[in-house]
């Protein structure tokens, strides 16, 4: 496991001697890991381009202030939009291609965990949206990445494609461990969620996750350090990243799927659905 101050030391060293403009597009920031991360990096960059997905700009007003205060020379953007309409997503996409001419660093977190029954809209069940369908349409609209996050296996072969396409890319998928966050109780309980599913997020936030859960600063100091210092140190490619910060190797399911060359299947699959939604 990589010690939380050998990462703090690493992430002090990368911003010590990196002091390019950085453009960043961040999803999943406005709490927990996502907000964690997305602190850290606005102390660690010099003048950052922020690009911020989510829902309501009024209700991210304080957190940009935060943002400011750490890093008066960043500029931030935040672009109205639903993760959970693919058509939203597709809007802001175009948005940012339009705006800049490069992007750096491409960071999804995961939104929620579907403990609390389906939660859908459009036929689409929106808590594994931002994770699945809408991780992939962003890939496929912003391809000059260097980072990406998710959570799902889909998104890993998602990865793995993007690395044949795109081989000077470096794309990481981090799995952070259990952090002291609201994501079990997100989103708000459905009326489907069945007593399995209450209890399940009753343990798991008031019990498991203060009991061995690290806190959300520490996971973000990681999750910057992902996205610095040991995304230069793992180069091109596509990597998986576990809970200790160590790049570790796939689990038997992914290997079976990536050698059996299911990864392009699932991508073009996965792509066919966005271009018959998006009709």
């Amino acid at each position: 496991m990589v010690n939380i101050k050998e990462i703090q030391k690493a992430n002090a060293a990368f911003s010590a001697s990196h002091h390019e403009p950085l453009v960043c597009v961040f999803a999943g920031v406005t709490s927990g890991i996502g907000a964690a991360t997305l602190s850290k990096l606005a102390q660690m960059l010099d003048s950052p381009t922020f690009y911020i997905l989510g829902r309501s700009a009024s209700r991210f007003a304080s957190q940009r202030a935060h943002l400011e205060q750490l890093n008066p020379n960043c500029k931030i953007d935040f672009v109205e939009t639903d993760l959970s309409l693919l058509s939203s997503v597709s809007a802001a996409c175009a948005r940012i291609t339009a705006a800049a001419s490069k992007v750096d660093i491409l960071y999804m977190s995961a939104g929620a965990l579907p403990f609390n029954g389906p939660q859908c809209f459009a036929g689409t069940e929106t808590s594994l949206s931002p994770k699945a369908l809408s991780t992939t349409h962003t890939e496929a609209n912003l391809t000059p990445i260097t980072i990406m996050q998710s959570t799902v296996t889909l998104t890993t072969l998602s990865l793995t494609h993007l690395s044949t396409l795109h081989p000077r890319l470096t794309l990481l998928h981090a799995a952070p461990g259990l952090v002291r966050t609201p994501i079990f109780s997100k989103p708000t309980q459905s009326p489907h969620a069945s007593f399995p599913s209450r209890l399940i997020n009753f343990l798991a936030t008031f019990i498991l996750l203060p009991l061995i859960g690290i806190t959300a600063e520490e996971s973000g100091e990681r999750q910057a350090y992902h996205l610095t210092g040991l995304a230069d140190k793992a180069g091109p490619g596509w990597w998986l990243v576990d809970k200790k910060s160590e790049v570790g190797a796939s689990n038997k399911v992914v290997r079976g799927y990536v050698e059996g060359g299911k990864a392009g299947e699932v991508w073009r699959n996965t792509v066919g659905v966005l271009e018959r939604v998006l009709k």
